[in-house]
């Protein structure tokens, strides 16, 4: 679109509406990109990114801070139409998780949502890392994202 001006697509047909949609769209576009790159450059040193490994009360616990994802939380509410809170999130992740991992894993991990973030509490490391790896690869890739969440039975989730 950067090549043809407003005046040119009014002349080719398009209405005042649809050039203004595919301004805003573009603009879209370069926010996000911003935003992302922004978010590339601060979390490189973070290696399950935007999960994170933590121990607490000698137990595993994978955390996801929603404020920390604005991308994911813009994604869900303006792609999908869904909060992006931490009980939100929980349920996405409840619902990809399940049919991914090996049973004995997921019929062990605990749940836990805050208004700005999640935790899963693991049986053991183990089991921690890869349920972290498993939701860094998702994340890594919106079209991997975009496929899983796909599979997704909405009326399951609670948001």
């Amino acid at each position: 679109m950067g090549k043809l001006s407003r005046e040119q697509l009014l002349q080719i047909g398009l209405s005042e509406n649809e050039v203004d949609e595919l301004f805003e769209m573009e603009r879209r576009e370069k926010e996000y990109r911003k935003r992302e790159h922004a978010v590339n450059q601060s979390t490189k040193k973070l290696k399950y990114f935007p999960v994170q490994i933590e121990t607490h009360e000698n137990k595993n616990v994978v955390v996801f801070d929603t404020d920390e994802m604005l991308l994911a939380e813009e994604t869900l509410t303006e792609k999908y139409d869904l909060d992006g809170n931490g009980h939100c999130w929980i349920s996405i992740f409840e619902n990809l998780l399940k049919p991914e991992i090996p049973g004995d894993i997921f019929k062990d991990l605990i749940f836990d949502a805050e208004a700005d973030s999640c935790r899963i509490f693991c049986r053991d490391k183990e089991s921690s890392i890869f349920i972290a790896h498993f939701l860094h690869e998702t994340f890594k890739s919106k079209k991997r994202f975009d496929e899983l969440f796909g599979r997704i039975d909405r009326s399951k989730l609670d948001c």
